[in-house]
């Protein structure tokens, strides 16, 4: 009878070992979690999109407003998305440079999307690319001043020197073949 309980006991602390559930929790957690940061990074790039987006309609906004005022827009497109340096790029549409105040003016930017750094990406060489748009009538020029016809040039645009007076014809202190602001008939 001795010998019949001591194999008892030897089956029952087999059993014990195989049926205590003690850190199953911690193991299926380190099976689930490369699963839970493919989620999250999946989650982060999705948030990065948006992120893009709204800088991208900023930076289109900002260029559309540099349009219409005559100011510089690469400028202002790279002034309203910081950090987007070597992937950002801008597009007039149309309307663009301003001739009159009823003119419309369309500024495109593009951005490309900051991404999550995985070796298995970088193989792929695609990232999203958010392109926003935006639209507005030029202003008049200050002063109201009217501005010239199309197929007129202002003075100052022909003429890389002074300018007569009297004649309205330009000085250019030296003209050559490459000269494109000193027309040839009013070179010296």
């Amino acid at each position: 009878m001795d010998n019949f309980k001591r194999q008892r006991k030897r089956l029952s602390n087999r059993r014990s070992i195989w049926c205590d559930e003690r850190g199953t929790t911690a193991i299926e957690l380190l099976g689930y979690f490369p699963i839970v940061m493919l989620i999250l990074v999946f989650v982060w790039q999705i948030l990065l999109v948006g992120y893009t987006g709204t800088i991208a309609t900023g930076a289109a906004r900002e260029g559309v407003r540099a349009a219409t005022t005559r100011e510089n827009v690469e400028q202002a497109v790279r002034y309203a998305s910081p950090g987007f340096d070597g992937r950002r790029g801008w597009m007039a549409l149309a309307g663009y440079p301003c001739l009159n105040g009823q003119q419309r003016v369309t500024i495109q930017v593009e951005l490309e999307t900051p991404h999550v750094l995985f070796p298995f990406v970088d193989a792929l060489n695609f990232y999203p690319r958010v392109v926003q748009q935006a639209t507005a009538r030029c202003e008049p020029p200050p002063g109201n001043q009217s501005l010239p016809l199309p197929d007129e040039e202002p003075q100052i645009e022909r003429c890389r020197g002074l300018i007569d007076e009297e004649t309205g014809r330009c000085l250019c202190e030296r003209w050559d073949s490459t000269d494109i602001h000193c027309p040839e008939g009013d070179r010296p």
